[in-house]
């Protein structure tokens, strides 16, 4: 979508005006049939997977909050109080942690690390290095884990203690576990 197409959308109320209207980072959850949203002339109905009209296609929505399937005006968006991953979060890697000892609002989300390089964007600059974890039932994120330089991996150990974060920018393995 070009400048001139991204105002009109934004005076239609399609998308918000601006840095802001970046497309969100999103989490799907995988399903037959799924068009996750790859509204690419270069890829619908040329894709055997994207064929709009086929009997089973079905356009799913993200779990995460969505920009392009909301209301706008949105208001500017903060990583430290997620309302979903972010505009160019880098959702790099993910796992689910089934720790016993987590808190009942952690257990069962999935951990996600977002990280990126800074976003110029008014009034605050977006620059993500952290864990998020996401509720798959509701789309709700908070934000775990911070204070990383580029983390990119995220894995529960096969015990279920640790949830193991790999940051490529110090070359550092963290261990988090419960209390």
């Amino acid at each position: 979508m070009n400048r001139q197409q991204r105002r009109a959308a934004a005076s239609q109320g399609a998308i918000a005006p601006g840095p802001a209207s970046a497309r969100t980072s999103q989490l799907f959850a995988a399903a037959a049939g799924a068009d996750y949203g790859y509204h690419s002339s270069n890829w619908v109905n040329h894709s055997p997977f994207l064929m709009r009209l086929q009997a089973g296609h079905v356009i799913t929505r993200s779990i995460t909050f969505d920009n392009l399937f909301g209301k706008s005006p949105f208001p500017p968006y903060d990583p430290t109080h997620p309302v979903g991953l972010g505009p160019s979060a880098s959702a790099d890697g993910c796992s689910f942690w089934y720790n016993i000892n987590l808190s009942t609002a952690l257990y069962g989300r999935i951990f996600i690390a977002r990280y990126n390089h800074t976003i110029p964007t008014q009034p605050v600059n977006l620059t993500y290095a952290d864990i998020v974890a996401v509720d798959v039932t509701t789309g709700n994120v908070v934000q775990v884990a911070y204070n990383f330089q580029n983390p990119l991996v995220v894995l529960a150990d096969p015990s279920q203690t640790y949830l193991l974060i790999a940051d490529y920018g110090n070359q550092t393995i963290y261990a988090i576990t419960t209390l």
